[in-house]
């Protein structure tokens, strides 16, 4: 292997070379300086004659690996950068890296942080904490793909584990996330949360968390936090606002314990109804009463003027009592609903008091009877009064059920 320092013949190369070769004067290795930069280029076909792109360029500050013509910062590389050991910290402690591959990086002062490839293969992120003098890591990537921020034990993709910033309404946070875009009411930030939705593997959202800014007035913080449901035809559609009004929800609640309010429930429907145990299932609108044979259970009225009315089945209650059950029927007692009635004998007026007829389920306008010249209504007959006119016929009309 020989060496020289002599010009090339070659004009397009700089006069200022230092060459290693191999055999026939045939080029492995040289260094070449000109006007502006310091390069390490390499041959690597048999003649020497193809000049190949440097892989080392040094032109005052920066340093290019893998970089023609000119590196862009102090160290530019374009490729792959492979570390066998880890770079050993210049501070001490408990929390010192361990063994495993790595980079780190240090100012002046002595403030270092970096990363490190453990034995493992974890990535744990380092920074060193002037405060406590010692290195502490505030995130860690595991070799199963689980990302911790404040914890090396990560059970889950994203897990976020530190002291809660407490605010002065003593609201907390862990987490912020923010909207950039321009100001405009419904405007704010947001997660989707979903998954596969069908047997091929699509992934879709299927729930979105929202907080967006209530108005589009300049100033004004008000906010509001949606929830949105996709309605299975692949919209988001939202089903729950809470802002400084309290809840709305679009649908039905359901709750297996307590529901408790200050206030009176302002319900869309006007009865009150029970789930009560029922001989049989029946549609809404049907008068029912107490199954003389089978205690606190109901059945479709069958007879005139029957004392054992017990109310109508509900459609649609304003408010539920009890446990729903297939064996059960929604009984209202109070309020208006939709009764089915038979004005076959008597017409039936708004006001007229409404009693069992013959007909299985059916109500009719009640007949007074005369006691010493007194009209009266057979007690404990009464179902409710009509709301609505029938002049002929069976239908539905409204009832303000009043049991008496």
């Amino acid at each position: 292997m020989s060496g020289v320092t002599a010009p090339r013949t070659n004009a397009a190369e700089p006069d200022n070379e230092f060459h290693i070769f191999q055999g026939a004067a045939v080029d492995r290795f040289h260094i070449i300086s000109d006007a502006t930069a310091n390069k390490i280029p390499k041959f690597y076909d048999t003649s020497g004659t193809v000049f190949v792109d440097s892989v080392i360029i040094e032109s005052a500050p920066q340093i290019g690996i893998g970089i023609a013509p000119n590196p862009a910062c102090i160290l530019d590389v374009n490729g792959i950068i492979r570390a066998e050991a880890r770079y050993d910290s210049r501070q001490g402690g408990s929390n010192t890296p361990g063994s495993g591959s790595g980079f780190f990086a240090g100012m002046p002062a002595g403030d270092y942080a970096g990363f490190q490839l453990s034995s493992t293969l974890d990535m744990d992120f380092w920074v060193w904490n002037p405060s406590i003098s010692n290195w502490t890591r505030p995130m860690s990537i595991r070799n199963n793909g689980n990302v911790g921020i404040g914890t090396m034990t990560a059970g889950t993709q994203l897990e976020i584990v530190g002291a809660a910033t407490v605010n002065t309404d003593n609201s907390r946070r862990n987490m912020r996330l923010y909207d950039s875009t321009t100001m405009a009411a419904g405007v704010g930030s947001g997660i989707e949360i979903g998954g596969k939705y069908d047997t091929t593997g699509n992934i879709t959202a299927l729930v979105n968390l929202a907080g967006v800014k209530s108005n589009a007035t300049s100033g004004d913080r008000s906010g509001k936090l949606i929830v949105s449901i996709d309605n299975s035809g692949g919209t988001l559609v939202p089903v729950t606002t809470v802002d400084g009004a309290g809840l709305a929800v679009t649908g039905n609640i359901t709750a297996t314990g307590s529901i408790t309010a200050a206030s009176v429930i302002g319900a869309v429907y006007q009865d009150v109804a029970e789930w009560v145990p029922a001989t049989t299932s029946m549609q809404p609108g049907t008068v029912v009463v107490l199954n003389r044979e089978h205690s606190n259970e109901v059945m479709p009225s069958a007879r005139a003027f029957d004392t054992a009315v017990a109310g109508v089945v509900s459609a649609q209650p304003g408010v539920i009592l009890g446990v729903a059950s297939a064996s059960k029927a929604q009984v209202a007692t109070t309020g208006r609903v939709k009764v089915h009635v038979d004005a076959t004998a008597a017409a039936i007026a708004i006001g007229d008091l409404l009693v069992t007829s013959d007909k299985s389920g059916t109500a009719m306008k009640s007949q007074t009877v005369n006691v010493g010249g007194v009209q009266f209504h057979r007690p404990g007959t009464v179902i409710g009064k009509a709301l609505e006119p029938l002049p002929k016929g069976e239908g539905e009309i409204l009832v303000l059920l009043s049991l008496q």
